[in-house]
């Protein structure tokens, strides 16, 4: 058994009795039926939007279900748009924000090891770029999020390097302390001592 410093108070957490930390995954139908409603909303959004399947340039499709496949192409439309605007310097409407954050976190629930849809979840959060923050109880619940997201995925990088991004941000804010972090781990570490990617992150 791996001996964590008593600092951060390792040895005191592997004495209590094993929990089951892993988050309860939603059903597949389930997390379909949130994608297909975020989709629809999307429509009342942005009615002269069309899906456009892009198969004759593609090397390798994969075989995913059409609402997932509409959904990342929305997705891109999306985080062109919050490059222009930057160049304007026009912020993104609240509801492009907000059908953006439910829609991309139904894909990742699908798949959360898609890099670009963690990178507009950054893109839609200003992270890294805001000087202050507004709204702290969102950042917050994108840290809940990706927690959620880590006790059902524990070795996945794309989520674990989110959690890197998200928690380093708002340690520079004064939101979040580097203990929390390290509590995190040991948490991760009472299920599997050997998870490389909560070693790093620690």
């Amino acid at each position: 058994m791996i001996a964590f410093s008593t600092q951060y108070g390792g040895r005191k957490l592997f004495k209590k009795k094993k929990i089951n930390w892993k988050k309860k995954t939603q059903k597949k139908e389930d997390v379909w039926a949130e994608i297909d409603a975020c989709l629809k909303e999307w429509e009342e959004f942005e009615p002269e939007w069309k899906y456009e399947p892009n198969i004759r340039d593609t090397v390798c499709t994969i075989a995913a279900p059409q609402g997932y496949n509409i959904g990342t192409q929305i997705l891109r439309k999306s985080i062109e748009r919050i490059q222009e605007n930057k160049l304007k310097n026009v912020p993104l409407s609240k509801r492009e924000r907000d059908l953006g954050l439910r829609l991309s976190a139904g894909l990742l629930e699908a798949n959360a090891a898609n890099y670009s849809v963690w990178q507009y979840r950054r893109a839609l959060l200003e992270i890294g770029e805001r000087k202050e923050v507004t709204d702290v109880e969102e950042l917050q619940k994108e840290l809940e999020f990706v927690s959620e997201m880590s006790r059902s995925s524990p070795k996945n990088y794309q989520i674990w390097h989110h959690r890197q991004q998200i928690a380093s941000f708002l340690i520079t804010l004064s939101l979040h302390k580097p203990s929390q972090e390290l509590d995190f781990t040991t948490e991760i570490f009472l299920e599997d001592a050997k998870n490389y990617h909560a070693w790093t992150h620690r």
